[in-house]
């Protein structure tokens, strides 16, 4: 209902009434207002059709009584507009309450958390301790059976706090407030790099990097862990008896900037694409791959809260490709939510 159609159908309507008032004219401007609301027409329409017609009617000698009867059918046409206003304001104050709930209860389970990784943190340590020192005190004079199961202790006892820490890691990145700025991507890559200096050396790998100085808008901490994760995943998943050759690039458009990841190791059936960022997925044994199925949950997590995307190009052997598209920096920041 446009505005002239708005204007002519409350115009008839309230001759209508102040000719012969009753509960059915007033009817008629209900159902007024509501098609104002349904079409796409609005309150404002109707009062300035009220305004014309009523400046005709003093014009025309109407008593008062009259002009009178005009505001209250006004009332009817606009009781449809309040009462979803009241709606709104309902619906508004519930989600509030809501809203003040859910983040009570996410400071909750944030306590809980780290209470919970505490606690397990201490006897685990405790376990690893002990069982490093019947390694390295009694080593000598233990069965091969015995050294075997105290060395499966000690590792074990590390998988179980690489897994607590990362479980910490994903807590963190989901509830956290991200404060998104524009970071130079290049700036971030580096920083990655550096931090995986043991693991580029110890496994002997190659990496290039070839990655402009477009910047992005993130959260700087963030995006650098989520460069880490992906690089270390590609030198983790190595061909056997191979070391990794990882490419490193981005592409700019120009509402975004494209990071990707490509190695030449084991690659991902395509079946599985969506499976390994899930929390906790593994395709593989531990032993064959160390690691806690954590991290690309990790990724795609972080990558959402920052407005962006991720995503997978891989067949089975055929190595990964592996890319993350944020929002270029031209963009206004914004903080992180949800």
């Amino acid at each position: 209902m446009r505005s002239a159609t708005i204007s002519e159908s409350y115009a008839a309507a309230l001759r209508e009434y102040l000719e012969d008032p009753n509960e059915e004219h007033l009817s008629r401007a209900y159902e007024l207002g509501r098609a104002a609301i349904e079409r796409d027409g609005g309150l404002l329409e109707l009062i300035a059709a009220h305004r014309d017609i009523v400046g005709n009617l003093v014009h025309e000698d109407v008593s008062a009584d009259q002009i009178l009867m005009a505001t209250a059918f006004l009332a009817e046409a606009a009781t449809p507009f309040e009462m979803t206003f009241r709606g709104y304001r309902e619906a508004n104050e519930s989600l509030r309450e809501q809203t003040e709930e859910l983040r009570e209860a996410y400071e909750s389970l944030e306590q809980f958390s780290h209470s919970v990784a505490h606690d397990i943190r201490a006897p685990l340590r405790s376990i690893q301790g002990l069982a490093g020192v019947l390694l390295e005190d009694f080593g000598t004079e233990m069965t091969e059976e015995a050294g075997f199961y105290a060395t499966r202790i000690v590792e074990g006892g590390r998988r179980l706090d690489r897994l607590v820490n990362d479980i910490l890691a994903y807590s963190k990145v989901s509830r956290a407030e991200l404060a998104l700025e524009p970071v130079p991507l290049r700036t971030a890559v580096d920083g990655a790099i550096a931090q995986l200096g043991s693991l580029i050396q110890e496994s002997g790998c190659r990496i290039t990097i070839a990655v402009e100085s477009d910047a992005v808008v993130a959260h700087p901490q963030t995006l650098e862990q989520i460069i880490v994760n992906l690089v270390s995943n590609a030198i983790k998943f190595a061909k056997p008896g191979a070391t990794a050759n990882v490419d490193v690039t981005s592409e700019s458009a120009r509402r975004h900037v494209r990071l990707i990841v490509v190695d030449d190791g084991i690659g991902v059936a395509p079946e599985d694409h969506d499976r390994i960022f899930a929390m906790l997925s593994r395709l593989h044994s531990e032993d064959k791959y160390p690691g806690t199925g954590i991290g690309l949950a990790i990724v795609r997590r972080a990558v959402d809260r920052m407005g962006g995307k991720v995503g997978l190009e891989s067949e089975a052997g055929e190595g990964s490709r592996f890319w993350i598209e944020l929002p270029a920096a031209k963009q206004r920041p914004r903080n992180a939510s949800g």
